[in-house]
């Protein structure tokens, strides 16, 4: 399988922490609001969970500062 330009690249570094990278190239704000609701959706049927459950954690680490997110320029 080969995947270019994926919307979204999450990965952990080698400091231990998760890093994301956005390449909103095309896409709206709109756009990455849905895709966060399918993988909201995907996390809590992996885990077996309610999606109510998922939601109210990720409502309660909103706040919270965010990783560094960095824009993927294409080649």
């Amino acid at each position: 399988m080969r995947i270019d330009n994926p919307p979204v690249v999450v990965f952990e570094n080698e400091d231990g922490n998760l890093q994301t990278h956005l390449s909103p190239k095309g896409r709206s704000y709109r756009q990455y609001g849905s895709l966060i609701a399918d993988l909201m959706r995907h996390v809590a049927k992996f885990f077996k969970v309610d999606e109510q459950d998922v939601w109210e954690w990720v409502e309660k680490k909103r706040y919270r500062s965010p990783s560094p997110v960095t824009e993927i320029k294409p080649n």
